[in-house]
């Protein structure tokens, strides 16, 4: 299984968020929920630029999959 993980230390406090392929959906829930749990200092902002780099994560990964031909349409 190839795992990614996601790391931020704010303020005294480190997040780590392991998911596989094919659940970065579970993962950017999962950093909505902290975010809007108003129990940490994990916040919207912090949630809004982990979510970006599994978004950019989850591109490499496609374009990676397809063949050289593919990427040219």
């Amino acid at each position: 299984m190839n795992t990614r993980t996601l790391h931020l230390e704010k303020e005294g406090h480190t997040y780590l968020f392991r998911y596989a392929k094919g659940q970065e959906d579970e993962v950017v829930e999962e950093m909505m929920h902290l975010a809007d749990g108003g129990e940490t200092d994990f916040d919207w902002m912090d949630a809004a630029v982990l979510s970006f780099q599994v978004t950019h994560y989850a591109a490499e990964d496609f374009f990676g999959a397809m063949k050289p031909d593919e990427l040219a349409t």
